[in-house]
């Protein structure tokens, strides 16, 4: 077995899964699975790099519902405002991958969540939309 330190500058950082989702009331997100690899070619997977998680959760005024556009992003009609906020560092395991649950911290009604994973200069945006009932 062979061990090569990575430089953090040459962290890729690639969306796995979860990074855009819509949920009805009383359900569970999937997690955020993001990948750590080195910029050679093929890519190898990097074990033990740092991915900051940071999330924001937002709410419209009268609790309106918050308008996705396609799988490009969010649109609101207004601005939202920031009721919560998440950060957490994770480690990637030995496939590169790194995870955290997406949670609206028990926020009821129509929230939106959206965040960034980091890794040295590498950034993957994910957002969430919890309906309300």
């Amino acid at each position: 077995m062979n061990a090569i330190a990575v430089p953090v500058s040459s962290f890729q950082l690639q969306a796995v899964a979860g990074t855009l989702q819509i949920v009805p009331p009383a359900t569970a997100f999937q997690p955020v699975i993001v990948r750590v690899t080195d910029s050679s070619v093929p890519p190898n997977p990097v074990l033990g790099a740092g991915v900051l998680f940071l999330s924001y959760i937002g709410r419209l005024g009268q609790n309106q519902t918050i308008l996705w556009a396609g799988e490009a992003g969010i649109s609101q009609p207004s601005t939202p405002v920031i009721i919560g906020k998440s950060q957490a560092t994770v480690q990637s395991d030995i496939n590169g991958l790194a995870s955290i649950p997406l949670s609206s911290q028990g926020i009821s009604g129509n929230v939106a969540i959206g965040g960034t994973a980091t890794a040295g200069t590498s950034v993957v945006q994910f957002a969430g939309e919890q309906l309300g009932p």
